[in-house]
């Protein structure tokens, strides 16, 4: 059996001597102006396409600097064929240069190049986006993709973000033979696998009015500009990939980001949400992704853990009301079935669900109005899973406003009402429940709707 990443590796080897040899990096500094690599190549994930994707970039949009660059570049005797496309006036605001260069064994290398000015809303856009796929790639999901590339008939065309679409999520491994597909898109929708709404039934909540109104949030960093709405009983699932905001938001919702701005509305009055101590007191609680960490103290017991948020209500001239300790712990124990010995046993030795059981009951039993998860089932056994999403539902139809992040494409898909998907720090796309599926929620956490084509 061939080994899939040597002849990726060879493949994109040759890809960057082709470049060299067409010396196209030098003819376009020449015209003072700066290319930059995007596409499979930069990401590492080219195969056996001969694609090689260039953005330049220029202090301004000369159209004889651009022609004078290409005009070196047409001057190597293997550049057989050159194509332009004038886009000044289209929103993309761009050249187009392509251009087909025979090796020496023949084959022939397409090479795109997209001419802008700096200060160009896509300046840096498509290099970000591969660096964001290049950040959540691991040996698996790489080899997986490098294997579907190879294996795709050269006869099915298929665009890479496609490929990372099917292979970015779980369990796609192998690129399946379409058999009864006559379109890419069913293709593609073999690819990406069953559908979701079995493995994470839903109850149907009454949705109500609204909970927490978002306007303008921004963290000065990540997070740039998300105006938003949940309402009672509503699940709003927040997706994106790594840096899109959505990890940081619920942090900047619960007060834990010093330098977040915006404006807060809890059921209609004004807030501030400065700090967590805030938080919890407007009826917000929060779940981290990283409950050894932030959740819980591990080497303490159950019941200090449970009560850890609460304890300044249990309490009376300063001494715990150990009664009503105890009344809150076993509802929580029971409510949440959580497996132990007791509430005196330490949490480190409960398994991994117990665990984050534990983290939400801490915050369910400050009663708030609004709970925001992130990631809550991270790190946990698929049964454990099933009974947080029970747990969840639960909740939404109860009346309680949730929000949930999650890694997991199919979390967010199968426990949401309404999607927003984050990219770059603002909402990319927005979704009711029903209306997404795992191809269109990665399309709008890699890419942003208004994009342009290419670079991927």
């Amino acid at each position: 059996m061939e080994n899939i990443l040597e002849i990726a590796a060879a493949n994109q080897q040759r890809a960057r001597e082709v470049i060299r040899d067409t010396g196209l990096e030098a003819a376009w500094r020449a015209a003072g102006a700066e290319p930059n690599l995007v596409g499979s190549l930069r990401t590492g994930l080219l195969m056996k396409h001969r694609d090689i994707d260039f953005h330049i970039y220029s202090p301004s949009l000369n159209i004889a600097d651009s022609f004078a660059a290409m005009t070196r570049i047409a001057a190597n005797p293997r550049i057989r064929r050159i194509e332009y496309g004038n886009l000044l006036d289209a929103p993309d605001q761009c050249l187009e240069w392509h251009a087909w260069y025979a090796d020496a064994d023949d084959r022939l290398w397409q090479i795109d190049m997209i001419h802008m000015a700096r200060g160009s809303a896509w300046e840096g856009y498509f290099e970000r986006v591969a660096d964001r796929i290049g950040a959540v790639l691991t040996d698996e999901t790489r080899r997986a993709i490098l294997q579907i590339k190879y294996d795709t008939p050269d006869e099915v065309k298929i665009m890479g973000i496609e490929y990372y679409q099917a292979v970015l999520r779980d369990g796609v491994t192998a690129f399946l033979s379409p058999v009864a597909a006559t379109t890419q898109q069913e293709v593609v929708a073999q690819m990406i696998g069953k559908e979701v709404t079995v493995l994470y039934p839903k109850q149907t909540a009454e949705i109500g009015g609204p909970v927490l109104e978002v306007q303008h949030l921004s963290d000065g960093e990540t997070v740039k500009d998300l105006s938003f709405c949940v309402h009672k009983g509503e699940i709003l699932g927040l997706y994106g990939l790594v840096g899109s905001g959505a990890t940081e938001c619920p942090e900047a919702l619960f007060g834990l980001v010093s330098s977040a701005r915006g404006t807060f509305r809890m059921d209609g009055h004004p807030i501030h949400l400065n700090s967590p101590a805030q938080a919890v007191a407007n009826h917000i609680a929060y779940v981290p992704p990283d409950r050894h960490r932030q959740g819980i103290i591990r080497q303490l017991s159950i019941r200090f853990n449970l009560t850890l948020a609460v304890v300044r209500r249990l309490c009376r001239r300063g001494f715990v009301r150990r009664q009503a300790e105890q009344a809150l712990v076993d509802e929580y124990i029971e409510k949440l079935r959580i497996k132990c010995a007791g509430d005196a046993q330490k949490v480190t030795f409960l398994s991994g669900g117990n665990q984050q059981k534990v983290v939400i009951a801490k915050w369910l039993a400050t009663k708030p109005s609004l709970l925001i998860l992130n990631d809550p089932t991270r790190g946990v056994d698929v049964g454990a899973k099933a009974e947080i999403y029970a747990l969840i539902s639960e909740l939404a139809c109860a009346g309680m406003a949730i929000i949930i992040t999650s890694s997991e494409i199919s979390e967010i898909l199968g426990m949401s009402d309404r999607i927003l998907v984050l990219n770059e720090g603002v909402v990319s796309r927005e979704f009711l429940r029903g209306q997404a599926d795992q191809k269109s929620l990665l399309s709008a956490a890699l890419v942003r709707a208004d994009a342009p084509q290419g670079g991927l």
